[in-house]
């Protein structure tokens, strides 16, 4: 088996970051390209009002969302393509467990690699698991990088490099 496309959520958290550093390892095992996604939901109870953005001009919350997310974003890839990793960072808006698999459909991606955020019990039931809802939907292999993997390999939520070889 072969990949060339992997997708890999993000949602800059240290979790992300762990199954971050598995995909970067297949990237290079296989001559893969990332493409780095992080999707974002506006939360139902705040209202599209204003905000000052450390002294800036006045912008919406979608904007201010959208703008730090990019932020984000460019430091991460900048890294992984320092580090010699073909990568590509993608920023959309809605359901995560939805945005993930309309992506991978969307742009044919071979794997996708994803952290779980180790939720159990009423947790789990009342917020979901958006990595199970990815795994039932998704049209092609789901890499499930578990809360509890070894925290020394990934990359951390500051863009810090921290990869090692990959745990058996």
């Amino acid at each position: 088996m072969s990949f060339s496309r992997i997708l890999v959520p993000t949602d800059f958290s240290t979790h992300a970051g762990h199954a971050l550093g598995y995909a970067q390892t297949l990237a290079k095992t296989f001559g893969a390209h990332l493409d780095v996604l992080h999707v974002w939901e506006k939360p139902p109870i705040v209202p599209e009002m204003m905000l000052l953005a450390a002294g800036g001009p006045p912008m919406a919350v979608r904007d201010f969302v959208r703008l730090q997310a990019a932020k984000d974003m460019e430091i991460l890839i900048s890294e992984l393509r320092q580090n010699g990793t073909m990568a590509h960072g993608l920023l959309e808006e809605g359901n995560a467990a939805k945005m993930i698999t309309r992506v991978a459909e969307r742009e044919q991606h071979d794997l996708i690699v994803m952290a779980t955020h180790g939720r159990s019990g009423v947790e789990r039931l009342f917020i979901g698991s958006t990595a199970e809802k990815v795994l039932r939907r998704a049209p092609c292999p789901v890499f499930i990088v578990p809360a509890r993997a070894d925290a020394s390999f990934g990359i951390a939520p500051s863009g810090s490099m921290n990869l090692g070889p990959m745990p058996t």
